[in-house]
């Protein structure tokens, strides 16, 4: 098997996926065994002053979200939106152990299939749209047999999201 490993800006990940053809890298549904890889439809990604990858949601959107989600998912959320950058358009991240703790997922298949597949469930409610993504992963997504858990990697989430949880945390 063969593993594809993303490492950078989000803008140089963005501009390898946007030559790749990909949507985002996401786990595979074999119990986290693997690396992250490329799935989905390919779309427009975020360099600079392009559309960003997060689905663009408002400050209603951010609140109605975040009110319906677990505590430790909101926990990532809001470590994320603490954690802006202006660089690349604005954008936050966290590391995968950081999410991994906050959310209290026992390994990113957990994280994936419960915290992730709930937010993202919720937004695409919230949005109407089907195929709204709003947390992205990206950079070494390293896997570790002792642990049977992957020890790197980052999440973010970029463009009008940041900006609507950063204000629904009141961090602006």
């Amino acid at each position: 098997m063969k593993a594809l490993v993303m490492d950078g800006t989000p803008a140089e990940i963005a501009d390898l996926t946007t030559r790749l053809g990909l949507v985002s890298l996401t786990m595979p549904n074999d119990g986290g065994l693997s690396q992250p890889r490329p799935m989905g439809m390919p779309q427009e990604v975020v360099t600079g002053d392009e559309e960003p990858y997060s689905y663009p949601l408002n400050f209603r959107q951010a609140e109605m979200l975040v009110k319906g989600i677990d505590t430790g998912t909101a926990s990532v959320l809001k470590r994320i939106a603490e954690n802006y950058r202006t660089e690349e358009g604005g954008y936050g991240e966290i590391s995968w152990p950081e999410a991994k703790t906050l959310s209290g997922a026992r390994n990113y298949n957990h994280f994936a299939r419960g915290h992730l597949s709930g937010l993202t469930r919720r937004l695409r409610k919230i949005t109407g749209d089907s195929k709204a993504d709003l947390m992205i992963s990206y950079g070494d997504w390293l896997w570790d047999d002792a642990t049977q858990d992957h020890t790197g990697g980052l999440l973010f989430i970029d463009g009008p999201a940041i900006l609507a949880l950063r204000k629904y945390f009141k961090l602006i």
